[in-house]
């Protein structure tokens, strides 16, 4: 799919991170792939990044191992941000529930009954994995 300048990758990708497909049965990076593709091979001591920082574009540049340690490439935070907005907005749950998560003295398991989730849904609110609270980089310091 493409998105600006971006080529995201809607398959297979380990940790939902780094997009791989099946090649002769192997799992191949799709990024090293489509460079080779385009580029013909890729040199010793080159990497194949992103272009834009996000984990599943492959829209590729070249870069050495220093480079990429010295630049570095980092997803811009607001779009991080406005990705988890939108999937707040379209959740069953509101964030008012999730202060009341937060600041609760029942239990996960409690919890998880009371909002008819799966279990393990509320610590993983309280241990900020789901539902980050993105409006500072100190948000949930000290919450409880």
């Amino acid at each position: 799919m493409i998105v600006g300048d971006c080529w995201l990758w809607k398959g297979y990708a380990v940790d939902g991170k780094h997009p791989r497909m099946s090649v002769n049965g192997r799992l191949e990076s799709v990024r090293r792939l489509v460079s080779e593709a385009f580029d013909g091979p890729i040199p010793k001591g080159v990497i194949v990044v992103g272009c834009c920082g996000d984990e599943r574009c492959v829209r590729c540049i070249k870069r050495t191992t220093f480079s990429r340690m010295r630049t570095g490439v980092k997803k811009p935070a607001t779009t991080a941000l406005k990705i988890a907005r939108i999937k707040q907005s379209k959740s069953s749950v509101t964030i008012e529930d999730i202060k009341f998560i937060r600041s609760s003295e029942l239990n996960g398991r409690e919890l998880d009954a009371l909002f008819g989730k799966s279990i393990g849904w509320a610590a993983a609110i309280r241990r900020g994995k789901i539902w980050k609270d993105a409006a500072s980089p100190f948000a949930g310091l000290g919450a409880r």
